[in-house]
């Protein structure tokens, strides 16, 4: 359950309820850990299967780290795929990849990689005191978000939801023959699957706030405004009934960047005023765009790239609203 256990649920102070998740991305059951299973299981030399291991092992420690920048832990996080390697990559699609906003190209299981954006960009979010997400606790449901909401999950929430475990791993075994009733007893694993799956219905039937995690890729500057609003659109009606954060990752996108290499300047209305064109029955509390360091929003440079829209409703109108600080 990892940061069910914790006081306060892990606290405000990165890696806080990410604790347990970041040191399980190496060698749990996650497609960041398989990718390295399969790259070191694959890779031809014992030198470079060394140098990707100490790769991700430094990556994972940046992740971790909350003296280590969230920009610092993405560039260690693109340095798996170049200590990895592209060895199928054509001459082309390297040259790109090279290119600032560039695709990841890479022998390395690339989509392994990516799982672990959403852990990165929390930690964004926590550096600029957005510290609400929280992975989400269960593998085993029907519908599983990326994050959690820290400031709506109560203790009581806990409590009903491991009581609802309970009940149901009592009711399997009433049921079953006696047969099961021996293997259920033998095997914890398979008592730990009923409880897990009965437990991950009810705590999502009782989340208010959910949040996930999406990648806008590739796509020419005119294009990023609708397709943002495409894919928070698409998350809001998957979550229909919840409210709904709505992460957004743009760092593969050549062009938010100029021909020399800087960050392109936007204006904020180009994506909100499709943002406000959803449907109002949808319900978000943020849109957190994920752009490039230092890119120019409305004429002032942000940072930390972190553009923050904060979802208002007035006379039954929602609009989303950039939050400047």
């Amino acid at each position: 359950m990892s940061w069910f256990d914790e006081a306060g649920f892990g606290g405000a102070k990165w890696p806080g309820g990410w604790t347990v998740d970041i040191q399980e991305l190496k060698t749990g059951r996650n497609p960041f850990a398989k990718a390295l299973r399969d790259f070191l299981a694959s890779a031809p030399t014992t030198d470079l299967k060394k140098a990707v291991e100490a790769a991700c092992d430094a990556y994972l420690e940046s992740l971790a780290d909350p003296k280590v920048s969230a920009e610092e832990t993405y560039l260690t996080f693109r340095k798996i795929a170049k200590v990895a390697g592209a060895s199928k990559a054509s001459a082309h699609e390297l040259a790109r990849s090279a290119m600032p906003g560039g695709p990841i190209v890479s022998d390395f299981s690339v989509s392994g990689l990516r799982y672990t954006l959403e852990y990165i960009d929390a930690k964004r979010l926590w550096e600029i005191q957005h510290s609400d997400l929280l992975p989400w606790p269960y593998e085993a449901s029907a519908k599983k978000p990326d994050y959690a909401s820290r400031q709506h999950t109560t203790k009581d929430m806990v409590k009903r939801t491991r009581k609802a475990g309970q009940e149901e791993v009592k009711e399997a075994v009433r049921k079953a023959s006696e047969a099961a009733k021996k293997q259920l007893g033998k095997q914890d694993v398979a008592e730990k699957t009923i409880r897990t799956a009965k437990e991950a219905a009810t705590f999502y039937d009782l989340s208010t706030h959910v949040g996930d995690h999406v990648r806008v890729t590739d796509r020419a500057l005119s294009q990023i405004p609708k397709q943002i609003a495409a894919d928070v659109r698409d998350k809001g009606e998957t979550y229909r009934g919840k409210i709904v954060r709505v992460v957004v990752n743009l760092r593969e996108n050549a062009s938010l960047y100029d021909n020399s290499g800087s960050p392109v300047s936007i204006d904020s209305k180009d994506v909100t005023s499709e943002l406000n064109a959803l449907d109002d029955k949808l319900v978000f509390s943020y849109v957190n765009l994920i752009f490039p360091p230092e890119i120019v929003v409305d004429g002032l440079t942000v940072e930390t790239g972190v553009v923050n829209l904060m979802a208002e409703s007035s006379n039954g109108k929602r609009t989303f609203n950039w939050l400047k600080y």
